[in-house]
């Protein structure tokens, strides 16, 4: 959902590294020169919710979402993570069709969304389950896999 957002953000300061790459890098939580001094994370924040969603609505980029979704496409399934905003989510939703959407929300023991703008999403009329995360990988990688294969029915 973000992507959008972030090479617009790059774009805007001439970034021409990615934001997977300012990750990588450890500068996403940090002031760092590409951004003349500010803290990218805090860019995309400002640009989403002082720019973007006071313009055109806080579903704006659920709708940019929308779009790509219903692109001609060979996958069966798309994963969108870290998706948090329900106003976003809700859009995508409507455009590919509720019965098509499956949320998974995902717990850890010592994780919240306290302090984050983003939360647990419940969409009326979607799917979705909830999963604590509180084995090893390999573990929770099944419990996600048999979660997506109840809801495909397979």
């Amino acid at each position: 959902v973000s992507t959008p957002l972030k090479k617009a953000a790059h774009a805007l300061f001439h970034v021409y590294r990615t934001a997977e790459q300012v990750e990588i890098d450890g500068e996403k939580d940090s002031a760092c020169d590409d951004f003349f001094g500010y803290v990218p994370r805090q860019v995309y924040i400002d640009l989403s919710e002082q720019f973007v969603k006071k313009l055109y609505g806080p579903e704006f980029f659920g709708r940019i979402l929308g779009r790509r979704l219903t692109e001609p496409s060979l996958a069966r399934l798309t994963i969108i993570s870290d998706a948090g905003f329900s106003a976003e989510v809700s859009e995508a939703c409507k455009i590919v069709g509720p019965s098509k959407c499956f949320i998974i929300r995902l717990h850890r023991e010592g994780t919240s969304f306290d302090g984050d703008s983003r939360d647990y999403l419940d969409i009326e009329g979607v799917d979705s389950v909830d999963i604590t995360n509180k084995f090893e990988l390999d573990l929770f990688d099944v419990q996600v896999n048999e979660a997506v294969k109840r809801w495909l029915q397979v």
